[in-house]
């Protein structure tokens, strides 16, 4: 078969086109440090790369969702541990008024700090987060996890006649559940020492003091009515015998308005941690007699007893309160144990996305020793087929004829 000049030169051209598109080709990918420039350079490992992105993609949402898990437990832990220092504070305040040597006029101040106690914890049970959720209140996140059931205001009734106001002797303490007010026998007879009297001192030391309870006169008793709605009823101690106190029992309670749903949040394919714990599982009930009993009713009784000076209902609170203790306590060993959960899948993740960028690594970016070497080989080759092109391109059948 003949071989004429232009196939000859053809040849050659198209050898070193390709020669050329090698060496360009090494050069853009040693440029990038990528193996490959376009998806069309190797399919199959095109689509290894993209699994394993997916692959990463995933550990790093699973990341992303511990990291707010981490956040919320943090929150839980650091207002359940200050839960139970308020609880430990109502702890020792139960111990010190079962000691019987405690006097009238402090129980009467134990009282008072109850009562702001018991504020701070329901604070604490409806905590929120940064985004105005609330954290105890399943998945009611929206709506305060305890609520306060307002009842009518709560009277107190002191049975007397003016001869008996006449007669006293002694001291005349009021509370309204919050404040308390001290009215001495100087105090009574300023004001004639008739029930009447003594109504118009109440109410006039009730609007100087901050005392939330009014006096009225009915001739044969006075009714002490407490228009601090729902906390206590109006309570007031003498040291005369000769008043007759009748308290009639407040309407007020706080319960929990939340629901028992719990929220789960993936942490990997097959793993879940849970996020929450609904509010009644956290400031739990106390069994009584047969009936559960509410957190924050505990404490709201055990002011009660105190500003009764019932001795039987204040055994009973130590006993409940310790109980609301080791409750607190068990919850701080649940999230500590969803908390080491979390930190051990964290590690997991870590350890995870390190192995998948080795594989991505290995997969995509480029061996410059390798790559420099090939390139270095492909110029050299490119330099010949240059080099013999020429020398081709000379010859003639002339130099030879003459």
């Amino acid at each position: 078969m003949r071989i004429s000049n232009q196939q000859l030169f053809e040849n050659s051209v198209n050898q070193m086109t390709q020669q050329h598109s090698k060496v360009a080709d090494l050069q853009s990918r040693i440029a990038e440090g990528k193996q490959l420039l376009n998806p069309s350079d190797n399919a199959e490992k095109t689509a290894l790369i993209q699994r394993l992105n997916s692959a990463y993609g995933r550990q790093e949402m699973y990341e992303s969702a511990l990291d707010s898990v981490s956040s919320r437990l943090d929150l839980e832990e650091s207002t359940v541990i200050s839960s139970v220092n308020i609880l430990q504070r109502i702890q020792e305040l139960a111990i010190l008024s079962n000691d019987g040597s405690t006097a009238e006029l402090d129980i009467s101040a134990i009282a008072t700090e109850l009562a702001t106690l018991r504020d701070a914890l329901l604070a604490q049970a409806n905590q929120q987060d940064i985004n105005g959720n609330y954290i105890f209140s399943g998945t009611d996140v929206q709506s305060a996890a305890f609520a306060a059931t307002v009842g009518t205001s709560t009277e107190s009734k002191v049975t007397l006649a003016d001869a008996q106001v006449a007669a006293f002797s002694g001291t005349i303490t009021l509370n309204d559940g919050a404040t308390t007010v001290t009215l001495t026998q100087a105090d009574i007879r300023n004001r004639g020492s008739t029930t009447a009297g003594l109504a118009s001192l109440i109410n006039t030391m009730a609007t100087n003091s901050g005392l939330d309870v009014t006096a009225t006169n009915t001739g044969s008793e006075i009714v002490l009515t407490n228009n601090n709605v729902g906390v206590q009823p109006a309570v007031m101690k003498t040291s005369n015998a000769g008043f007759s106190i009748v308290t009639t029992p407040g309407t007020h309670t706080t319960a929990y308005t939340g629901n028992q749903q719990r929220m789960a949040v993936d942490i990997s394919e097959n793993r879940y941690i849970e996020l929450n714990r609904p509010g009644d599982a956290i400031f739990s009930v106390v069994e009584r007699g047969g009936v559960d009993v509410g957190f924050f009713q505990i404490i709201d009784d055990f002011i009660g007893a105190l500003n009764g000076n019932n001795a039987t209902e204040i055994k009973r609170a130590l006993s409940e309160v310790n109980v609301l203790n080791d409750n607190m306590a068990n919850v701080i060993v649940d999230i500590g144990t969803r908390q080491r959960m979390a930190d051990l899948q964290q590690n997991t993740i870590a350890d995870t996305k390190l192995r998948y960028e080795l594989m991505l690594n290995a997969e995509t970016e480029l061996d410059y020793t390798l790559a420099i070497t090939e390139l270095t080989a492909e110029m050299l080759s490119l330099e010949a087929a240059q080099a013999s092109f020429a020398k081709i391109s000379q010859l003639s059948l002339f130099d030879y004829i003459r």
